[in-house]
Parts: structure tokens; C-alpha cells; sequence
């Protein structure tokens, strides 16, 4: 727990990942919960006192101390920060800013159940399940949003009728208003059943037991030769984890609020052993390019330090090269560049984005540049694969914590890469 005044004199640090704070007045009680994707900037909005007003100015009267829980996802921070909420009942978040009673998921008790948003006074006696408070419409409405991309749902009153708009976008699938007259009901009645299941899981912070049952079923679809059900549970199980990251319970986070930092500090360990390292990949850097065509092509590097995402550590890339084939002779330019700037710290593994012509042009720069102490590997998408330098492919089971890091960072290569050139498609076309 860090004091108001070592924060505003700068003696303490404030973490700069997505997670929760929690504000504590002199008498040691919570009088505030809220979530951010970068906590340092939070909570520094905070300490302007000269931007405050109304009740934001007057609860941080009070406020003498701040404490956090880091966690894998701004995801994961809106969870844990209804499930706080709900145990600490923080006079500042019951009185909302716009003076309505705080806002609930509720689970509907239909033979075919929907997902409602609701206030605690509109919330029915008979339900299936009733999850929150949340602190804003925002962050209920954007759980339901990511978590319904995963696990299909309807949110039409009644069965009977043509089948509702979400079906045809593949977000209510199936749709129980065409459930009822397939030829396989029992079937599309128990998976309509499990996706409720499961999101009712997720509410209720069993992370943990939803991926054992996706890794349950994929294994007894793919035992079975039913390879269609196994890539599509394959697919829930990548979304849930591009989610989460790390999957664990509310639960756990209220145990040990250094959970993130004790798992980032596994993923190292599990890398260093997994890819035979000489010492353990403290500071790992993953590359990616974006490209239409050879026009607008940009790269992208992000770091992770210690198992934990270093935002701050992101660097862009315009690729300056006017021939070659493909993204290999990109990326090479790309790691080349960085490499003349030892100011930025020197990775332990650098991780390219692709197979073993991404990776040969990577050994080849990072040869040429004299950083033999860098290790390096390729990432391949389509079955999370990794190519080593000997020649081998490593086939990780998805739930090990070195290749979820790893997959964590070439997912955020990837975004951030994308984020620039398309910014500079749109400069071009609007130009």
C-alpha cells in the first residue's frame, strides 16, 4: 500500500499495467474501487487537484492511501473490480455519478436463458443468476461484448418468430429460435445451454474451470475424429486466452495481489527450460509486420520484462526498404534498426512473428550485428509452433505459461503493428 504523499513527492512508483485501486481513507477504509488498462495513469489523474470537482474532488479529501492488484487483462481488472465493489461496498461507487443504483448482469430463468442488464431494484425474484454491481454501463456492456465473441447468446424476448439479427453475424449460435425446429434440437439445445454455463463461470471469476472444460472437449472432439468441433473449441480456447492471458479466478487475485507478478516470473522460468536457454529470457521482444502490398509497410516491437508486458518499451517501425519479396527482408530491417539502439536495453530472446524464413532472416541480422548473447525464435500462428534455430519445432500444450506469454506479445505485435499502418493508409487516402 503506497501513501498519497510519497506518490504526489515521487518517492513511490504506481505499476503501469491494466489492474484495479483501491482508495483508503485515515481510518484504513475503502472508500473507493476503480480499473484501469494502465494504473499509472490512473491514478495520477487523480493527484491533479486542480482538475477535480464535484464528488471526485471531495472523496479524494479524504483519500490518505492507495493499494493494487495487477492483473493479465483490462478484461480481467473489470471483473475483479465488480466482485471488490460487491465485497467492500465503497460509499463513493454505491453513490454513481449519475445518482442511479448501481447496475447488474442478470441471468434470465428461461427453458433457453438471456442475458440482461439491469438496476438492483428492476432485478425479478425468479432468476438463473444475478452478477455485479458494475461501475458504469460501459463496463458491463464491454464484457458481454468480448465475452459473447467466445460464447454465442440471444438477447430476443421469445423463441418463436425468424431468427434474430445476431444470428446472422454468427454471435447467437445457435439461435433458440431456430433450435426448436432443427432436425438436431437435443444437440443445439445442450451447446445454446453450455455457452450460458460458461459465461455465467466467467462472471463468477472460475476462469480456471472454463478453460478445463474447453481443453476437455477439444481433446475428446479430436479423439473422436470430429475435427470441426475440435478447431472451432480450439478457437474459444485462443480468444479466451487473447482475453485473459492469464486465467485466474477473482478468487486468487484477493489471496495473492502479486499473482501476476509470481506468474510472470514462471513464464520465464518455463521459457528458459522449454527452449533450453543458457539463461532465463528476462527481457523478450516479439516482432511483427503489417503490410498491403509493398506500400505502407510498418513493424512493431513489444516487450515484456519479467513476464509482464512493457507498454512504455513499445517502438514503431516505417519500413524504409523500396525492393524484396516479403516481410522476411522487413522484419530483418526492422530488428537490424533496433539493434543500433543498445540505449533501449538489450533483450534476452528476440521472437519474430512467422516459420523458418522469418526466423532465418532474424539469425541472419542478429548474426551480422555481433549479438550472439541474443537468442531467437520464430512463432508460428496457425498451431502456436516454435521454430529454433536447430532446425526443431516445439509443439507446447497452449496451457503452458512461457507459450501463453509468448502468444500474449505476438497478439500485441500484431495489434500495435496494424495500429500504424493504418494510420497511415487512412493519411494517404484522405490526403
Amino acid at each position: 500500500m503506497l501513501t498519497i504523499a510519497d506518490i504526489r513527492n515521487g518517492i513511490k512508483s504506481i505499476p503501469k499495467g491494466p489492474g484495479v485501486y483501491l482508495f483508503f481513507d485515515d481510518a484504513g477504509t475503502v472508500v473507493y474501487i476503480g480499473k484501469s488498462n494502465n494504473l499509472a495513469n490512473r491514478v495520477r489523474s487523480y493527484l491533479m487537484s486542480g482538475s477535480l470537482v464535484g464528488k471526485t474532488k471531495t472523496m479524494m479529501e479524504r483519500v490518505s492511501s492507495v493499494d493494487f492488484v495487477l492483473v493479465g487483462s483490462e478484461f480481467e481488472a473489470l471483473l475483479l473490480e465488480s466482485r471488490l465493489i460487491n465485497k467492500f461496498k465503497p460509499k463513493f461507487n454505491i453513490v454513481s455519478r449519475d445518482d442511479k443504483s448501481p447496475l447488474y448482469v442478470v441471468f434470465t430463468a428461461e427453458f433457453f436463458p438471456r442475458i440482461r442488464l439491469m438496476r438492483k431494484k428492476d432485478i425479478f425474484k425468479k432468476n438463473g443468476g444475478v452478477f455485479g454491481p458494475f461501475n458504469s454501463t460501459a463496463s458491463a456492456r464491454s464484457i458481454l461484448k468480448r465475452v459473447r465473441k467466445i460464447f454465442h447468446f440471444c438477447e430476443s424476448k421469445g423463441d418463436k418468430g425468424k431468427p434474430c439479427f445476431y444470428s446472422y453475424i454468427g454471435l447467437c449460435d445457435p439461435c433458440p429460435r431456430t433450435i426448436l425446429k432443427s432436425a438436431r434440437r437435443d444437440l443445439h439445445v445442450r451447446k445454446y445451454k453450455t455457452n450460458l454455463k460458461n459465461i455465467k463461470k466467467i462472471f463468477g471469476g472460475n476462469l480456471t474451470g472454463v478453460r478445463k472444460i474447453l481443453f476437455s472437449d477439444m481433446k475428446i472432439a479430436s479423439e473422436s475424429l470430429n475435427f470441426e468441433d475440435a478447431a472451432r473449441i480450439r478457437d474459444q480456447v485462443l480468444r479466451l486466452e487473447w482475453l485473459f492471458f492469464k486465467s485466474h479466478s477473482t478468487d486468487e487475485y484477493l489471496e495473492n495481489p502479486n499473482l501476476i507478478e509470481d506468474q510472470g516470473v514462471m513464464a520465464v522460468e518455463s521459457l528458459k527450460q522449454s527452449l533450453e536457454l543458457t539463461r532465463p529470457p528476462r527481457r523478450v521482444e516479439v516482432y511483427d509486420v503489417s503490410r498491403t502490398g509493398r506500400e505502407f509497410a510498418t513493424a512493431a516491437m513489444v516487450v515484456g520484462i519479467n513476464g509482464i508486458l512493457d507498454r512504455s518499451s513499445y517502438r514503431h517501425f516505417r519500413v524504409k526498404y523500396s525492393k524484396g519479396t516479403g516481410d522476411e527482408k522487413a522484419l530483418g530491417e526492422t530488428i537490424a534498426r533496433r539493434l543500433n539502439h543498445p540505449e533501449w536495453g538489450w533483450p534476452d530472446l528476440i521472437v519474430v512473428d512467422g516459420g523458418r524464413g522469418q526466423l532465418g532472416w532474424a539469425s541472419k541480422v542478429i548474426k551480422e550485428a555481433g549479438a550472439s548473447d541474443i537468442s531467437v525464435i520464430a512463432l508460428a500462428k496457425r498451431l502456436e509452433e516454435i521454430y529454433v534455430p536447430s532446425g526443431e519445432i516445439l509443439k507446447l500444450p497452449l496451457e503452458d505459461t512461457g507459450l501463453k506469454f509468448l502468444i500474449l506479445l505476438r497478439n500485441e505485435a500484431h495489434r500495435f503493428s496494424r495500429r500504424l499502418h493504418h494510420k497511415l493508409r487512412s493519411l494517404h487516402v484522405f490526403s
